[in-house]
């Protein structure tokens, strides 16, 4: 589940990094996430994601018997879901970002 600061363009931004073989993931329909789910079909307590690029997926699957459950939608999904989880109403958030003038 790597997300990481990295340097980019002079300013520190998260990147997601593929688990399987540990190069960002720079298209969002090219990466995928998955997690593991316990013998009763239930998520894990502690249930970690994993990034993935989607070709990497089925290497990772096999080096890592498990029943998985892949979420084959684009990352560019994720934000919206983890937005729902934490409470954020979209147009608030854009709306309070600084403005950066592009160099």
């Amino acid at each position: 589940m790597p997300i990481r600061m990295q340097r980019q363009e002079g300013r520190s931004c998260p990147r997601v990094i593929c688990d399987w073989c540990a190069q960002p993931i720079t298209d969002a329909r090219l990466g995928m996430y998955a997690w593991l789910i316990g013998a009763d079909g239930g998520l894990p307590e502690q249930g970690a994601v994993y990034f993935l690029h989607k070709p990497c997926s089925w290497a990772f699957e096999r080096a890592h018997p498990g029943p998985w459950v892949v979420g084959w939608e684009e990352l560019r999904v994720l934000p919206l879901l983890l937005g729902d989880t934490l409470g954020l109403e979209w147009r608030g958030v854009w709306a309070q970002q600084p403005r950066r003038p592009r160099p």
